[in-house]
């Protein structure tokens, strides 16, 4: 009973810890969910595009 006690007090103390790690968490997958929704349109325009004397041009 005393370790289970223990274990709760551990658990609630670490908490904000364990928030703030979330938040950080949810943040850097939004960023990256952005940062891929860029890469995939950039992706898209050099597939749309073809490299005339080393330059490339849009099709």
């Amino acid at each position: 009973m005393h370790e289970n006690r223990c274990q709760a007090e551990t658990n609630l103390s670490m908490e904000p810890t364990f928030n703030m790690i979330k938040t950080e968490l949810v943040e850097a997958y939004s960023n990256y969910k952005q940062l891929e929704g860029q890469y995939m349109k950039l992706k898209l325009e050099v597939g749309k595009s073809c490299i005339i004397d080393n330059k490339y041009i849009l099709i």
